[in-house]
């Protein structure tokens, strides 16, 4: 068993110090045009979304990071083949070695849970995870055509724009035959905004008059469509009304009121 680990460890070891002499080389040139030329030997696609965020990552690194980076990489590599061929040997002191340098890691890793802790937890007794933090079940047997819920979210864990539904599905039994999942999501409003301020248009003559009720700017536009700097802001207006004459603006025009 022990030389089957240390050839694992022999094996991440030369692996690490490969990545290493990479980060190095990434020093000496252009780290753009480098990881490119790898993506596109090793037929990984330059324009994914998973190269494009590695691809910011490093570069957002200045060259004394990337030295940095690179000689933590040949300290661990060294390490790792330090246990391997020590291990495949069979020498006592190599499993030590290995024991004492893999504990040493667990106090950075009670670190990062305390630094960052996460809001998922563990329900006892439930294979499943639980995320009822987030107004979510752990998970439940629901058998042939069953409804599981509903369940409340509270609206503070939503976040303005895109949210992500997370749920996991998983067969009844080993027998089970097939998967069928689908979801309603219900919005209960307890109470709308008060209405905009609404725009009438009367005629008298050849006098056309816009007014409005409430605090607000009008503007106007060649079209219905327009966008941007095409609305300007109309002139002459009087209070909470504007006035033109209908023949002195050829063409049509359409009006908006922003408050």
């Amino acid at each position: 068993m022990l030389p089957l680990i240390g050839a694992f460890k022999l094996a991440k070891g030369l692996l690490i110090l490969a990545v290493a002499l990479g980060v190095l080389r990434l020093v000496h040139g252009d780290p753009a045009d480098t990881l490119e030329r790898w993506a596109s030997e090793l037929h990984i696609d330059p324009e994914g979304r998973h190269f494009a965020r590695a691809l910011d990552a490093i570069l957002s690194l200045d060259a004394r990071r990337l030295k940095a980076l690179s000689a933590g990489m040949f300290v661990y590599a060294g390490l790792f083949l330090v246990e391997g061929v020590g291990l495949m040997l069979g020498r006592r002191w190599a499993e030590y070695f290995t024991v004492v340098v893999t504990g040493s890691f667990v106090p950075l890793e009670l670190y990062e849970i305390v630094r960052h802790p996460t809001p998922i937890r563990v329900n006892p007794g439930n294979p499943l995870t639980d995320l009822d933090t987030f107004g979510y079940s752990g998970g439940a047997a629901v058998s042939d055509a069953g409804i599981l819920g509903p369940f409340s979210v509270d609206p503070a864990n939503l976040v303005a724009g895109d949210n992500l539904v997370c749920v996991k599905v998983f067969q009844q039994a080993v027998g089970s035959s097939d998967i069928t999942f689908a979801y309603e999501l219900v919005a209960v409003i307890n109470s709308f905004p008060s209405a905009g301020p609404s725009l009438s248009i009367s005629q008298s003559g050849g006098t056309v008059t816009i007014s409005w009720s409430g605090a607000g700017t009008l503007y106007e536009a060649n079209t219905a469509d327009a966008t941007g700097a095409a609305w300007t802001a109309v002139s002459g207006v009087s209070g909470s009304s504007y006035s033109f004459s209908a023949g002195t603006s050829p063409g049509q025009k359409f009006y908006t009121l922003r408050q």
